[in-house]
C-alpha cells in the first residue's frame, strides 16, 4: 500500500506542535530514567523512546485508513514519517554509545545493518523514483503489515507473563504517565498556544 503526501497539504502547525511535544517528552523521560532511576545511557534512551513514540503505525493508522476520509490520514502519515526518522537517529545514538573504538568508517559500516534505516531509504527511493511495485511483492507487504499489530500484542502478552521487578513496574508507570497523560496534554497545549 503506497501512500504519498503533497507537501502543500501538510498542516505545519499541527506537525510542529506534535513533534515538539514528542521531543520534550523524550528528553524528560530520558533524563528521569538516567538521573532518578540511575539507568545507563542506552537504557535511558530506550525509556525516552518508549515514553515519546506513539502507536500510530500499529493502531491509529489502520483505523483512520479504514474508517475515515483520506484527508484525515495525512497528519498520521506525517507523524509516522517523523517517528521513523527519529527511530533511525536513536538507533544510531545507541550504536554510538555501545560501540567501542569509534571511527567514522566503523559507524558507517554498522549502519549497513540498521534495518529501519535500510527500510526508510528503500521506501524513500521507491516513492521518489515512482517505482511500480510488482503485485506479488505488494500483496506480501500488505500481508506482513496486517500481521504486525497482532504479533506485537502477542509479544507484549509474553513479556507481561514474565516475572516483573519493582523497578520495572515503576519504569512502566513512568512511560504510561508520559505517553498517555503528559504527552497529549502537552501536544494540545503547544498546538493551541502556538
Amino acid at each position: 500500500m503506497m501512500v504519498s503526501v503533497n507537501i502543500l497539504d501538510i498542516n505545519w502547525k499541527l506537525l510542529f506542535g506534535y513533534i515538539t511535544s514528542e521531543i520534550i517528552i523524550y528528553i524528560k523521560a530520558l533524563l528521569v530514567a538516567k538521573y532518578i532511576f540511575k539507568l545507563l545511557w542506552r537504557e535511558a534512551l530506550i525509556i525516552g523512546m518508549a515514553a515519546s513514540f506513539a502507536i500510530h503505525l500499529l493502531f491509529v493508522y489502520p483505523i483512520v485508513f479504514n474508517e475515515y476520509n483520506d484527508d484525515l490520514i495525512i497528519p498520521i502519515l506525517e507523524i509516522i514519517g517523523f517517528d521513523c526518522i527519529f527511530l533511525v537517529i536513536n538507533i544510531i545514538f545507541l550504536d554510538l554509545i555501545t560501540t567501542k573504538n569509534l571511527s567514522i568508517k566503523k559507524i558507517f559500516l554498522k549502519q549497513l545493518n540498521n534495518i529501519p534505516l535500510i527500510a526508510l531509504t528503500i521506501g524513500i527511493l521507491i516513492s521518489y523514483l515512482e517505482i511500480e511495485i510488482p503485485p506479488l511483492i505488494d500483496r506480501s507487504i500488505n500481508f506482513i503489515s496486517a500481521s504486525v499489530a497482532p504479533c506485537a500484542l502477542f509479544a507484549v502478552g509474553i513479556i507481561l507473563g514474565q516475572k516483573i521487578e519493582k523497578t520495572q513496574i515503576q519504569l512502566s508507570n513512568l512511560i504510561i504517565l508520559f505517553k498517555i497523560i503528559i504527552h497529549p496534554i502537552l501536544a494540545i497545549f503547544i498546538i493551541w498556544k502556538f
